[in-house]
């Protein structure tokens, strides 16, 4: 796992329950630089995934996991996240690899939610079920981070290994926003710019709300569109 305090997470977002204003926010913030407190932090709970995009740099097998180390236990982050909020720490991100994978990511959540944290999670989206939007709902996080990775199962074939990528993750979009989540915005990472309009055309017939769509290199090999 990893650990990065005063950490700024890229991407945008699906809002699910975000009492915090951003006027309020930047307040926060400045209080927190003013008494050096680690305000916002991101746990890296697993070098894993259910993918194998290409680009990625963080993705482990279990076999490399085991040989370069071993991830933390549930218990420990737990109890790392309970001495996080008594230093005065109030914005997580969860992050990975994908959170998801962790058979033992709700109770890791779960027990960090009880704690106050106000929580934004990554994910590329496969791995969210029914099941899983169920138990979100009843503690729902901050947001939701979702990246696309192309327009197409043929791209999630070709770049992420999955050949049916597009309509998991796009199933997992129509999940979330037909459980009422209040949609913010969404991270689009595509390689050909002229599949740009298409992919926004489709995330605003699914409900995503059409705003101003900005334009960020990612790595150098892709482009990362989202709502802003």
């Amino acid at each position: 796992g990893h650990v990065q305090l005063f950490g700024n997470a890229a991407g945008a977002d699906i809002q699910m329950n975000n009492p915090f204003k951003p006027n309020l926010r930047t307040g926060l913030y400045l209080k927190a630089m003013k008494d050096r407190a680690p305000i916002h932090g991101s746990f890296e709970l697993t070098p894993r995934c259910n993918l194998n995009c290409k680009m990625c740099y963080i993705r482990m097998s279990e076999k490399e996991m085991c040989s370069a180390g071993r991830e933390w236990t549930a218990n420990q982050w737990i109890d790392f996240g309970k001495v996080c909020r008594d230093k005065g720490m109030l914005f997580l991100l969860l992050t990975g690899g994908e959170p998801f994978f962790r058979k033992d990511f709700k109770e890791i959540y779960t027990e960090l939610n009880k704690m106050g944290f106000i929580i934004t999670i990554n994910s590329n989206g496969i791995l969210i079920t029914d099941e899983v939007v169920c138990w979100l709902k009843k503690c729902p996080p901050s947001k939701i981070r979702i990246t696309l990775y192309g327009g197409s199962n043929e791209t999630y074939s070709r770049l992420c290994g999955d050949s049916h990528g597009f309509d998991k993750v796009t199933a997992a979009i129509d999940r979330l926003l037909e459980a009422g989540t209040d949609s913010s915005g969404i991270a689009v990472l595509i390689r050909v710019s002229r599949r740009m309009e298409q992919i926004k055309g489709e995330l605003i017939v699914r409900g995503v709300p059409p705003q101003p769509w900005k334009v960020f290199q990612a790595a150098g090999l892709h482009k990362l569109i989202r709502f802003e």
